[in-house]
């Protein structure tokens, strides 16, 4: 193979990993369903017709997407899962930690974890889907539902806050459920938060400014679910 036939090589691996990062981005924010093939391509900046030379349609695209980041990210998640099952059932002392934890996860593929959470629910009737738009290996697609369905870190955080209510750091009148839900969603808002300046844009977020905004909120939720009598010990 001749040097001008590696540069042109390369040149099309680049090109096809910046498409999978744009269309990453847009099924978070859009899900499956909303996204275009028009429109990631308007995105990357490059005419349709050379999209469908990389890809046929959207759903060989998500294909490509899971084959290169998905059970990596998912084996990342299911190893923070499991610290989480490790922790002392002290709200106060743990929840600071795992969500510096849970932070350094979600930042290495943000827009890969919002997309999981948004369409994870219905990936098994999206495959099927898949089965008869684009050639798919039947053995990975399985790994793939099998792996998702066995990612329950929302289990999780219930079966955490669950013993730290059995330890008496934990008001009894808690709803589990209904902090975990609020947990996780604080844990992914700041990813999305953004400040409006003067000139109407909006930049996002820096490290520290991220960490502070969830620091104060894991301050006001303790403070919500924490027995009184423990806090003022203390």
């Amino acid at each position: 193979m001749s040097m001008s036939d590696e540069v042109v090589k390369l040149k099309k691996k680049q090109r096809r990993e910046s498409i999978l990062q744009t269309s990453l981005v847009v099924l978070a924010e859009k899900g499956i369903e909303g996204t275009t093939m028009r429109e990631i391509a308007r995105l990357e900046k490059i005419s349709e017709t050379l999209l469908y030379r990389f890809f046929k349609n959207k759903y060989e695209i998500l294909i490509a997407i899971f084959q290169s980041y998905v059970l990596k990210t998912i084996e990342k998640l299911n190893e923070f899962r499991e610290t989480i099952k490790g922790m002392i059932p002290d709200p106060e002392q743990t929840l600071p930690i795992i969500v510096k934890l849970a932070k350094k996860k979600l930042t290495e593929n943000e827009p890969l974890i919002s997309f999981i959470q948004k369409e994870g629910p219905h990936l098994p009737e999206h495959f099927q889907h898949i089965r008869t738009m684009a050639k798919v290996d039947i053995q990975f697609r399985k790994q793939i539902v099998e792996k998702i369905q066995e990612l329950r870190i929302d289990q999780a955080f219930n079966d955490y806050f669950e013993r730290c209510k059995n330890a008496g750091n934990l008001r009894e009148d808690v709803d589990i459920n209904v902090l975990t839900n609020l947990f996780l969603r604080l844990l992914i808002s700041p990813m999305r938060v953004n400040f409006f300046t003067e000139e109407g844009n909006m930049p996002v977020l820096s490290e520290q400014q991220r960490e502070q905004l969830i620091m104060q909120q894991i301050d006001i939720i303790l403070k919500g679910i924490v027995p009184q009598k423990r806090r003022m010990v203390k």
